[in-house]
Formats: structure tokens, C-alpha cells, sequence
């Protein structure tokens, strides 16, 4: 068995194991609970990771095999073999003129099929549905509340600007329709454009059909572009990111990259950075990569035989993620400060170790100090830490944050007052995480588990519902009057209809982030033992989408994995691509 094969199948067997016990009990107690269950949990390990280990194996090896043919194929009819690196597949003909004309106008076909299927939701929704996140963006520049950075500024500003523009011309209602056409008419394009390049590197055209009608009937995606809210627009970005990141890579493997395309790369590295606030740390190590990418590329490619050797194209990545890096900086440690927009509130950052926190005091209450609990208690409510601690949502303990904290008054004037307080609590932290590192393991698992467990849907009781369809209300919605235009009766209706899909067994299914995931793990290791480190460095951007959304506040919430989905097909196509044997 190919040991990239075994790995992933220790690695499923191990996340099957610790999710059926946390899904059923809340802790390890399923797996190490004695010796009778530590016994059982070996056995199904051995199974998960035999079972898995052999699907992983012979998809690596299927896949190993056609590029093989491939390659031969073109090598036989005297064709340079296409590749990841290839400016453009070359495509064999086919007899059947509707799957030529589908594959010929592809773009054209996906982006009219999104179009359509979501404009079924734009209509029935109409003018779209203003979420509690959508709420506040547009509240930073339409009303006079506090500017700060919780929603990203340039997304607020996009977003308040459309409805005061609106507003001089007709009711809210334009406003909150013209945001939703314009979120639909970005990520129609994008994945149409994902879908097209997907096909051009080798995406077999079945697998491209399949990933159009997912994205244009799966009912999260029409209800995610109706919604208000930043996730919409930035699947579109991060899409736009990876598409010209992608470009670079194919034109870099033949000839330098034009000015355009390292331009477009440098725009769409610099709007990820700024519509989500952790989009910084998905652009600086993609950005990275690929200048060693083609440093290492530059080093071992054959140098012809002229009087001065090509110059090397890693700088010019180096050079982007510095201009990058310069913009980001500017805005968010100057320009926004200046502008009056408070970028203090560290607490999103912050999930992992009030969780931990939160437990250790549920589960360990009498082994705290004196120190530790006056350390705890000048960030968080010491008090109230064991009844708000929810382990799949960080959110009710995080919101109580003492320090740079919108949400609690007077929290900025005891910040200033109290310095140090974070500093001290850190300490306490660390020092209780000596003590008790099982329950702060427990307490971080708890928070991310439903993410590897294929199945589980996490709906925190209602509070963070997977789908978003209702007008958000007051103390949220300060200003905007807003209604579906439709009659109660069709809305109700729609409504009940699309929430139910929750419940129909095959697509509850693709509700769980986790098989999403494990279609990207099942890549990443193939790209890894077929050695093709293009598309690995393709990957990266969703990589680090992932570990942020493994260190944020939900547990296995579907809209927060939704961008790194509508990158799945591109990232795939670096699988079926035909590799040529002179950039082994």
C-alpha cells in the first residue's frame, strides 16, 4: 500500500474514533474509558484505517494510472503532452457534437445554469434576506455607531455605500437587492471561471458537470447568495485568487508571467487580505510558496544555450507579497486609525484559549489560585465561565471579553486602564494547561471535531443555523427597512421547503463540512506523493482557510468551509492533469 495511502487512512480512522466519542459523550471516555473500550477502539481503528487506507490506495493508483495513458497517448500521436504547467489542455475530439459544444462553451454554460438556479432564490427571497452580520457591515457606514474592524472595512464600506447610494433613489429595499445581485453576478462568474480552468488542466468534463449542478442545486449556495452577508463576496474573492495564482503558475512553466497576470494576482491577494480579516494569513504563505516554487523550478529547469541566462521569476512573487504585505499594513495600521476605525478587538483570536478556559473551571473548579482567578476574572466573568461555556460555540464566553470589546460597555476605557491584562491572563492560562492539558485538548477538540466526522451538522440550538433566510430585527437592524416583497404565505413556504433538505437523508449529508474536507485531505496527500507541487501550492490558500476556521468560533459550520468548497473542482483538476515527464 503506497504509504501517502496509509496515512490517510490512520488519520480517518483516528477522526472517525475521537468524533463518534465526542459526538455521543463530549470527551475521550468512548475511546480510552477503560481497557474493554480501549480494545475497541483499536479494533475499529484498524478497520477505519484498513478500510479507508485501500480506498485512498486504489484512487491513487487509478489516478497514477491515467496519467500514465495519457502521457503515452500524446506521445504517441506525436502531441506534447498537456500538463499542470501547460498554457492550455489540449482536448481529444469527440464524436458527440452536444458534448463538444458543452466543453467548447463551458464558461458560457455553467455561468447561465448559476444564474438561473439562483435566481429562482433572488426571486422568491427578494430583495434578499439581511442577516445579523450583513446587519452591522452596513450599520458601520450608514448609521453613526462605533467604526471598527469585527466585519472587514473595505466590505462594510462596499456594502454601506450601495445602500446610501440606493437610499437617494428609492427605499432600503433597493439598497439590500442591488448587494445581493451583485454577490450573485461575482460568484456566478467565479465558479464559472473555476469550472472552465478546472477543465482546461484535465478535469475530466463529467467531473465539471457534476460541480456545475452541485453549486447551481445544492440549496446552500442559492441561500448564501441571497444572504447579506461578507461569506458571499468572499467566496468570490478567495475564487478570484486562486484562479490567478493558478495563472501564474501555468504561464511561469512555460515563459514569464506578463505584468497583467502578476497585477491580477497582486489585486486579488490584496482584496483576500482586506475582505477577511484572517485573509491576511491566507495570502502571506500562498504568496511565499509560490516564490519558492519557482525559485526551485528556476534552479532545476534547463538553461538554453544563450548569452545571458533568463533572469529568475521568484522575486516577482517576492515583490507581490511585499506589495501586499505594504498595502495591509498601511490600511489597517494607519489609514483605518486614522479614519476613526478601532482595530483592537483581539478577541476573535482568542477561541481557543477561553474555551479552554471555560471548560478547565467547569470540569476542575477547585483547582484554580488566587492569582489565576484574579487573572481570569479581569478578562472574562470568572463567575459565569462553567454556565456559558458551550463546547461547539466559543461565542457566549468570548463575547463577555472585558478588553476592546463593542459589545460590552465601557470595555475600551478599561483596556486602557488595565494594560497588562491580557499578558497576566495568558500566564494563568498556560499555567492552569500545565495542570489539566487533557481537558484543554478535550476543550479544543470539542470546538472542531464535527469538521473530520462526516454527517454531523452542528446547529447550537438555533442560535447559528446553517441556512439564513429572515430579515434580521432589532437591537441589530438600527435603520433599514427591509421586507420580502413576496407574500407571507409563498416566503413561509420556500422557506419550510429549503430548510427541510436538513433532514432528507442524502443531502443532509452534504450539509457536514467534513466530507468536504476529506475530499481536500484525499488530494493533498495524492499531490504530495505524486510530487506535483504546483498544485499544492494551489491548495495552500484553502489550507490556511482551514486552520483558521479550525481555530474560529463554531464547530463544523458549513458556510465558514464554503469558500475552500468552490475551490475543490480547480484544486482537483491538479489530480487529473497529466504531468510531463521533463518537470518531474
Amino acid at each position: 500500500m503506497l504509504p501517502s495511502a496509509v496515512v490517510v487512512g490512520c488519520f480517518f480512522a483516528l477522526c472517525m474514533l475521537v468524533g463518534q466519542s465526542f459526538a455521543e459523550v463530549g470527551d475521550f471516555s468512548q475511546i480510552i474509558g477503560g481497557w474493554g473500550r480501549m480494545g475497541v477502539s483499536v479494533a475499529k481503528f484498524v478497520l477505519y484505517a484498513l478500510v479507508f487506507g485501500v480506498v485512498a490506495n486504489v484512487l491513487f493508483e487509478c489516478l497514477d494510472r491515467r496519467a500514465a495513458r495519457r502521457a503515452r497517448a500524446y506521445a504517441d500521436g506525436g502531441v506534447r503532452s498537456p500538463s499542470a504547467g501547460a498554457a492550455r489542455q489540449v482536448h481529444l475530439p469527440t464524436r458527440n457534437p452536444a458534448v463538444a459544444f458543452l466543453d467548447k462553451h463551458l464558461f458560457g454554460c455553467v455561468l447561465a445554469l448559476l444564474l438561473v438556479s439562483w435566481g429562482v432564490y433572488l426571486v422568491v427571497f427578494a430583495p434578499g434576506s439581511l442577516t445579523y452580520d450583513g446587519a452591522r457591515s452596513l450599520n458601520q457606514f450608514t448609521t453613526d455607531t462605533r467604526l471598527e474592524n469585527h466585519h472587514p472595512v473595505l466590505m462594510n464600506l462596499l456594502y454601506g455605500g450601495i445602500m446610501n447610494a440606493a437610499r437617494m433613489v428609492g427605499p432600503d429595499n433597493l439598497g439590500l437587492f442591488l448587494i445581493v445581485v451583485l454577490q450573485t453576478l461575482a460568484l456566478a462568474w467565479a465558479y464559472a471561471a473555476i469550472i472552465k480552468q478546472a477543465r482546461t488542466l484535465g478535469l475530466p468534463l463529467a467531473v465539471a458537470v457534476v460541480a456545475a449542478l452541485y453549486f447551481a442545486l445544492f440549496p446552500a449556495w442559492g441561500v448564501l447568495v441571497q444572504d447579506v452577508i461578507k461569506d458571499t463576496l468572499f467566496c468570490a474573492v478567495l475564487a478570484l485568487f486562486a484562479l490567478a495564482l493558478t495563472r501564474v503558475i501555468i504561464a511561469s512553466s512555460q515563459q514569464p508571467a506578463t505584468v497583467w497576470q502578476w497585477a491580477l494576482l497582486g489585486v486579488a491577494a490584496a482584496l483576500v487580505a482586506l475582505t477577511r480579516n484572517n485573509g491576511i494569513y491566507i495570502v502571506a504563505p500562498t504568496l511565499l510558496a509560490l516564490a519558492v516554487l519557482l525559485a526551485v523550478r528556476g534552479r532545476h529547469a534547463r538553461v538554453p544555450r544563450a548569452p545571458r541566462a533568463p533572469r529568475p521569476v521568484w522575486p516577482r512573487a517576492a515583490a507581490v507579497l511585499a506589495g501586499v504585505a505594504l498595502v495591509y499594513v498601511a490600511l489597517t495600521s494607519f489609514i483605518y486609525p486614522a479614519a476613526g476605525v478601532d482595530m483592537r478587538e483581539e478577541k476573535e483570536m482568542l477561541s481557543i484559549p477561553f474555551q479552554q478556559t471555560a471548560r478547565c473551571l467547569l470540569e476542575h473548579p477547585d483547582d484554580v489560585t488566587p492569582e489565576e482567578r484574579q487573572a481570569i476574572d479581569a478578562v472574562l466573568p470568572f463567575d459565569q465561565l462553567p454556565q456559558l461555556y458551550d463546547p461547539h460555540l466559543s461565542d457566549p464566553v468570548k463575547e463577555t471579553y472585558k478588553l476592546h470589546n463593542s459589545k460590552v460597555e465601557g470595555s475600551f476605557d478599561y483596556a486602557e486602564q488595565h494594560p497588562d491584562a491580557l499578558k497576566t491572563y495568558l500566564v494563568a492560562w498556560a499555567s492552569m494547561g500545565l495542570r489539566h492539558p487533557l481537558t484543554y485538548v478535550e476543550a479544543t477538540v470539542a470546538n472542531t471535531y464535527a469538521y473530520f466526522y462526516p454527517g454531523e451538522i452542528i446547529d447550537c440550538e438555533g442560535t447559528r443555523p446553517v441556512l439564513l433566510l429572515e430579515q434580521i430585527g432589532e437591537p441589530i437592524n438600527l435603520t433599514y427597512d427591509v421586507s420580502y416583497l413576496m407574500p407571507a404565505s409563498v416566503v413561509d413556504a420556500a422557506s419550510a421547503a429549503v430548510q427541510g433538505t436538513l433532514e432528507t437523508p442524502v443531502l443532509a449529508f452534504l450539509y457536514s463540512p467534513a466530507p468536504y474536507v476529506w475530499l481536500f485531505v484525499l488530494l493533498v496527500a495524492y499531490l504530495a506523493h505524486a510530487r506535483r507541487w504546483e498544485g499544492l501550492v494551489v491548495c495552500l490558500p484553502a489550507a490556511m482557510l482551514l486552520l483558521t476556521v479550525l481555530a474560529g468560533p463554531l464547530n463544523g459550520h458549513l458556510r465558514y468551509l464554503m469558500p475552500l468548497i468552490g475551490l475543490l473542482p480547480l484544486m482537483w483538476a491538479f489530480a487529473f492533469a497529466t504531468r510531463n515527464h521533463r518537470e518531474r
